[in-house]
């Protein structure tokens, strides 16, 4: 009843683990909360999925409104060269490449799926290297 719940309220476990892996960061790699009026610069590699994305909720698990309706970031978006290493920009002013606007000054969470694991990620996804989330200049 209570996964049920999660479910009908987040949308994650929606499909099996075969199918996809979610992640969800609630705080940066230094262990502080994702604050919305922080920026953040995501760096990671390559991800064993067919496809994959990073998305930017509130608290609640809803998308965060903002002026560009920007609101992820996916692997069809990353130039091939940098797919074995890549950073996506997490903040309330807009960057230039790859950038995620927090559209919100409250805390937020960021959601990584991945469609269709291999490798680590179908076998052991405890141990799979997630992406760092580091904390740049903040806003008051």
């Amino acid at each position: 009843m209570r996964t049920r719940a999660i479910v009908a309220l987040r949308g994650l476990l929606a499909l099996p683990k075969e199918e996809a892996r979610y992640y969800t960061a609630a705080m940066d790699s230094a262990g502080q909360p994702l604050s919305g009026k922080c920026s953040y610069t995501l760096t990671g590699g390559a991800i064993e999925a067919r496809w994959w994305s990073i998305t930017l909720y509130d608290r609640a698990g809803w998308l965060v409104p903002n002026r560009w309706s920007r609101h992820s970031v996916g692997s069809a978006t990353i130039p091939a060269d940098q797919a074995q290493s890549w950073t996506i920009n997490v903040s309330p002013q807009q960057q230039a490449g790859l950038w995620i606007p927090t559209g919100t000054d409250k805390d937020f969470e960021l959601t990584l799926r991945a469609y269709r694991p291999r490798g680590m990620m179908a076998t052991d996804p405890g141990r799979v290297t997630l992406p760092t989330i580091t904390k740049g200049e903040c806003q008051s």
